[in-house]
């Protein structure tokens, strides 16, 4: 996984490029993501001007402001606004000149990819998530990491404010909440007996969604089959020789 850091002079030196080469099986069957990154101008630029290139582009504008050009429209983008686009279709973006910007973007793709932006792309690429003033300034590193307090009050919403009732599961490092989702726990755990008997001092946690995804195990499964009749082809064989 490569990180890409040598950016012209006008980027500041916290920028970075992640790029990302997807294996086969993940190009054939998953969602993956193709790079993702964090740029912040000391000075604005001539922008990014691209067509026909198979991506689909989210950016979050965390500091500044700026403009997007998506088909034959125009939109002002300001901090905490986020544009979606399929970058197969000509678009640019470029900062304010008065205004440099700062932003976080990831480029993914997969062979569900154009359907889903169908899906649930619009007419209007730029959106702005609730709150988006404070979801500028936590992207911004004005709020500071995820605090306890935060934590704590997931956990409180996720249990129904009945934690006690999850720590048999909280033990196992995660407990699954309605529809099957399950919130990986990190914390302190108290032993006794050798054996995990709580946990507090909650230190992250990792929120993992449970949705289907049709033939996503398709190959795999073919593989596995196939390499289960080598083997019981090849077990046969040797009880037939023994």
């Amino acid at each position: 996984m490569p990180e890409f850091s040598q950016f012209p002079a006008c980027y500041h030196p916290s920028s970075v490029r992640v790029i990302v080469t997807p294996s086969a099986f993940a190009r054939e069957n998953l969602f993956y993501i193709q790079e993702a990154g964090h740029i912040r101008l000391v000075q604005s630029h001539a922008g990014t001007q691209r067509s026909s290139l198979d991506s689909f582009l989210i950016v979050q504008v965390a500091v500044g402001s700026g403009t997007l050009q998506y088909g034959p429209r125009r939109w002002e983008l300001r901090a905490g606004q986020c544009f979606w686009v399929d970058c197969r279709r000509p678009h640019g973006y470029r900062s304010a000149d008065n205004d440099p910007w700062e932003l976080r973007w990831v480029h993914f793709n997969g062979r569900s990819a154009p359907a889903f932006y169908e899906r649930f792309g619009t007419a209007e690429p730029v959106f702005t998530p609730p709150d988006a003033g404070a979801v500028a300034r936590r992207l911004a590193g004005a709020e500071g990491p995820v605090t306890g307090e935060e934590l704590e009050r997931v956990l409180e919403l996720a249990t129904h404010a009945s934690l006690h009732t999850a720590q048999p599961q909280l033990v196992n490092g995660f407990f699954t909440v309605a529809g099957g989702h399950r919130i990986g726990v990190c914390g302190s755990a108290a032993l006794q007996d050798g054996r995990v008997r709580s946990l507090r001092h909650i230190s992250s946690l990792a929120l993992r969604v449970a949705r289907e995804v049709p033939g996503a195990a398709a190959a795999a499964l073919s593989v596995a089959m196939s390499s289960t009749a080598g083997a019981a082809g090849s077990m046969s064989a040797r009880r037939g020789s023994s």
